[in-house]
């Protein structure tokens, strides 16, 4: 029986000194003190960080209440709502959350939710694939990927057909003001992760620095609505 309240004891130890930790001044001093990493140590004992991930849950909770506000009851799959599948994305997105800031990447997870909760919306990995990607890519990544997504759109208005949409580094540099080695980098990630590809790889004069859309992206950026028109019609 010792034993037992023993092992229960130390179970409980953990919560009981971050609770004593956010009353008393003196240990937070301590690690506030220490140099470099002391107030990131702080901030995810005193419970800061919790706080903050909560914010971004009710964020994400408002945004896709409005989406879903949107939607016509008949377009609701309510089956697959009550599903493990979608419960299991709704945690991944719970999950991306603890690490993913910023509201625009808040908006997206809302939009992948409000998205398979519709009849006919993609049931299978596509939808992991896109909060993985959410919750990977930063700011410039979504940035480059937006400029392919609208110069498609744009095409697309013009009455063209599908045609390839390429973009030099060095254009992408300067519409979007940032050097031209880190964009050639951040396109690299993009490469890596299907989402862009190198149109000139195998040609015999192949030069390197141009980008174009993969066509793996294009459901991506449709998914998502990346694109400036899909933005204001929203």
């Amino acid at each position: 029986m010792a034993r037992a309240n023993t092992h229960k004891s130390s179970a409980e130890e953990p919560s009981k000194i971050l609770e004593q930790y956010g009353r008393s001044i003196i240990p937070r001093a301590a690690v506030v003190a220490i140099p470099y990493v002391g107030s990131t140590i702080d901030v995810l004992l005193s419970g800061k960080a919790s706080r903050r991930w909560q914010e971004r849950v009710m964020s994400l909770l408002d945004e896709l209440r409005i989406r879903l506000g949107k939607i016509e009851e008949s377009q609701i799959d309510k089956g697959f709502l009550s599903s493990d599948e979608f419960e299991q994305l709704i945690i991944r997105v719970f999950q991306a959350l603890q690490s993913s800031h910023g509201h625009e990447k808040i908006t997206y997870f809302a939009e992948i939710l409000s998205k398979v909760a519709t009849k006919g919306s993609p049931r299978d990995e596509r939808a992991e694939r896109y909060i993985t990607l959410v919750n990977e890519l930063t700011g410039l990544h979504i940035r480059i990927i937006k400029l392919f997504a609208e110069r498609r759109e744009s095409s697309l208005s013009k009455g063209r057909t599908e045609e390839i949409i390429i973009f030099g580094a060095k254009e992408i540099s300067e519409i979007l003001s940032v050097s031209q080695e880190q964009i050639e980098a951040f396109c690299s990630d993009l490469v890596a992760r299907s989402l862009l590809y190198d149109p000139q790889l195998g040609l015999a004069d192949y030069r390197r620095g141009s980008y174009a859309l993969h066509p793996s992206a294009v459901p991506f950026t449709e998914f998502l609505n990346l694109s400036a028109a899909a933005q204001q019609g929203r």
